[in-house]
């Protein structure tokens, strides 16, 4: 317990900025350094909330390590259980070792005060992490919390009990604290740890379903994963890179910053573009792109509107049949907006905006 000399952390972005509105009603993200002082190891860490509906919703952890040796990455939860499940939900079954530790004096995580520790052994196959604390009040579901750990090779998966919660409450304050630990050998610069976080009420309530991470191009320096609903038909697409002056593709995507995510519907339309901080970020030819520098903003789309925010000027590309023209409805104006761009494709440009709406023309041309 007590404080880790983990040396000093330095924040790089984040959107919203502490007291500031929010560009988009789904997403948010932090990105912080540092370098590890035991290891000398630098560290980055990109942390996002993506909502999915007024009561449901999931974090993004993005954990990357440039220890040469070996890198763990430790999450701890309140819970009565915890359980290792493979993508099927099925149980993933583990068996006592003994975890190993440098010394008692060179263990900033505090490794040698957890026990009971038991291990999947080595395994290229990922795993969910499920914790479960049932209801207090008769009758009412239990609380969950699961953690999608996506597979990479050479990682081993332990379970322990870490020392008591000391904030978690008069109960969960006094028991011990169940903790996944995932030991990957070698860099985790690379082959950063991923996870994604999701509460939920009920044993089957649920609504992330599918995490996997995507190849792209140059992955030591960009992330892309796909978070699947499969209730809703629903998913995500998120991005990450620590080099936000290069663009990066994959698939039908290209991202080009530090944090982004694109949202589609059961039917694979586009919902949102989201820049947490960037130049660009396009879609089978729906793109947002700032007007030189980064910035951070959002284009959702409904049934007849788009509706977009940024803190910076941005152009703006859509796709659609006769597109004749755009206007623009922002603090009670309504105005004609300038359109490029040929055949089904059409470029505009927007200033720095807040919830404006975007109404697009069609017809003859």
């Amino acid at each position: 317990g007590g404080a880790k000399p983990i040396g000093k952390i330095s924040l790089v972005a984040m959107e919203p900025a502490a007291g500031a509105a929010a560009v988009s009603p789904y997403c948010s993200f932090t990105d912080t350094r540092y370098t590890d002082i035991t290891t000398g190891s630098p560290e980055e860490r990109t942390m996002g909330i993506v909502r999915l509906s007024d009561t449901t919703g999931y974090y993004v952890d993005i954990y990357r390590s440039a220890n040469t040796q070996s890198n763990d990455y430790v999450y701890h939860n309140v819970g009565d259980s915890l359980r290792l499940l493979d993508q099927d939900r099925r149980s993933v079954s583990t068996h006592a070792k003994p975890f190993a530790v440098d010394s008692a004096d060179h263990d900033p995580p505090g490794f040698a005060q957890m026990k009971d520790y038991r291990s999947t052994g080595v395994r290229s196959e990922g795993v969910i992490a499920l914790f479960s604390t049932p209801s207090p009040i008769a009758g009412e579901p239990s609380s969950f919390m699961q953690v999608y750990l996506p597979g990479e090779a050479n990682r081993e998966y332990f379970t322990a009990l870490a020392p008591p919660t000391r904030t978690a409450g008069r109960f969960y304050g006094r028991m011990r604290t169940p903790t996944p630990v995932v030991r990957q050998q070698g860099s985790a610069w690379e082959r950063p740890f991923l996870a994604v976080y999701e509460p939920f009420q009920g044993r089957g309530g649920y609504a992330v379903t599918s995490v996997e991470r995507l190849t792209g191009t140059d992955e030591g320096n960009f992330t892309a994963l796909r978070v699947t609903e499969a209730t809703t038909g629903q998913r995500q697409l998120i991005f990450e890179s620590g080099q936000p002056a290069r663009e990066f593709s994959v698939g039908d995507a290209r991202f080009k910053g530090r944090y982004g995510v694109a949202a589609f519907g059961k039917d694979e339309s586009l919902r949102y573009l989201y820049l947490g901080k960037g130049s660009s970020l396009a879609w089978k030819g729906f793109a947002i792109s700032a007007d030189g520098g980064e910035t951070s903003c959002n284009l959702a789309f409904s049934a007849d509107t788009i509706t977009v925010s940024s803190l910076a000027p941005l152009t703006v590309t859509i796709r659609g049949k006769n597109i004749t023209g755009v206007r623009l409805w922002e603090n009670g104006r309504l105005r004609s907006v300038p359109v490029t761009g040929e055949k089904d494709l059409r470029q505009f440009r927007l200033p720095a905006v807040m919830a404006a709406k975007i109404l697009v023309e069609t017809g003859p041309r």
